[in-house]
């Protein structure tokens, strides 16, 4: 009798030793799941700017959806714009913002009821702000990332490619005020100098801009050009005045800058200091400029004529070509110009050869390109065209 209570003690003893040892192992199973999930929590401004790039690249739709789209009929939309992005593109319409892939489907939507919608792109990150109003938002290839509503009205902003917005306002203390948020939407960076900010240039890395700020002087434009560092307070270098009034400023291969202004053209080096000035013979009409090339559009009085002058970053000389033709539309794109005329589209390089090209049917208000496709805004429709490249 004593050995079987003594058995049924052991194997008392040897279940309660299971049950220690399976809330020993459950509790250290949920303690590293904590500890995990702490880590990644915290550790999220590391990894998540990866994760979304992956996720955007590897976003698509299932075959079932493959049916082409174009032309898109916007005959009865309002407000309609486009952008371009990596691999995909963005249309405004009405009040929503849809991304969309190269043969028109939707990838995703945001509704964004704005009365004067602007649409600024880069690679991955599509920015909407209502000009004049307080509402903006950022949108990837698979929906909405942040939207804030602001107290002050907005005069412009734009997106740099680390996912940073600059948002320029007008406050009761000044009359344009810079406020920088990161990829998450938090403010990082707010600077003004008591003139008029007019153009912005982010840099790839997300640590810092260049920033044209103009005031008169003598019944004369000035602006000048500062650079920002975000870990700073104070301005790292700033260019001389230049007697102009700064419409655009963007940074080129070589970490200096071209200054697009009213009246010149201005390239400056990676230490600003003045490299060349091109002096506006005739009107400008249109520009675009892209790293380390610049296109720009002039129509002199009393002809049918058309100047389109080719800045290389490189070349202190510039080339001009004359059209007989009307351009509609220009872009500059990986080095290269893009702009259209009501028969075709055409790409050219810095030197004016022409690389690429496309025949039009319908008249083209403007595009955007994305590798060797352009989409095209007319003014019934969006429609696809593919160039035709040269060697």
């Amino acid at each position: 009798m004593a050995d079987e209570k003594s058995f049924e003690n052991d194997v008392r003893k040897l279940r309660k030793r299971r049950k220690r040892k399976r809330f020993v192992k459950n509790l250290l199973l949920v303690l590293s799941v904590l500890v995990f999930a702490s880590g990644v929590y915290f550790s999220r401004g590391l990894w998540l700017p990866y994760l979304e790039g992956i996720l955007e690249r590897g976003f698509s739709n299932d075959g079932d959806a493959a049916a082409e789209n174009f032309p898109i009929d916007i005959s009865n939309r309002s407000n309609v714009r486009i952008g371009g992005m990596e691999n995909c593109w963005v249309m405004f319409t009405d009040t929503s913002l849809s991304v969309r892939d190269h043969n028109g489907r939707e990838l995703s939507s945001v509704y964004l009821p704005y009365s004067s919608p602007v649409v600024e792109t880069s690679s991955r990150r599509a920015l909407v702000y209502d000009m004049g109003g307080y509402n903006l938002c950022v949108v990837s290839r698979t929906g909405e990332v942040f939207s804030k509503k602001l107290e002050n009205q907005i005069l412009f902003a734009v997106v740099g490619e680390n996912g940073n917005i600059a948002v320029v306002t007008s406050t009761d203390k000044y009359a344009s005020y810079l406020t920088i948020y990161d990829k998450n939407g938090t403010e990082v960076f707010h600077w003004a100098d008591g003139n008029l900010i007019t153009a912005i240039a982010l840099d790839d890395s997300g640590d810092g801009c260049i920033v044209s700020s103009s005031y008169v002087l003598g019944g004369r434009f000035k602006s000048v050009v500062s650079k920002l560092d975000f870990s700073m307070t104070e301005i790292s270098a700033k260019t001389m005045p230049v007697d102009t009034l700064c419409l655009d400023v963007d940074y080129t291969r070589d970490d200096g800058f071209w200054l697009i202004g009213d009246s010149a053209l201005y390239r400056y080096s990676e230490d600003f200091s003045l490299i060349y000035t091109y002096e506006y013979r005739y009107d400008l009409t249109q520009y675009a400029v892209s790293e380390n090339v610049c296109g720009m559009i002039f129509n002199p009085a009393g002809t049918n004529s058309i100047y389109l002058t080719l800045f290389d970053a490189e070349l202190e000389q510039p080339t001009e070509i004359t059209y007989n033709e009307e351009i509609h539309s220009i872009e500059a794109y990986d080095g290269k110009v893009f702009f259209n005329t009501s028969t075709r589209l055409n790409s050219i390089d810095s030197l004016g050869m022409l690389v690429g090209t496309s025949p039009l049917d319908a008249e083209c208000e403007s595009f955007v390109i994305n590798d060797d496709e352009a989409f095209l805004l007319g003014y019934r429709s969006i429609n696809r065209a593919e160039l035709t490249i040269h060697d």
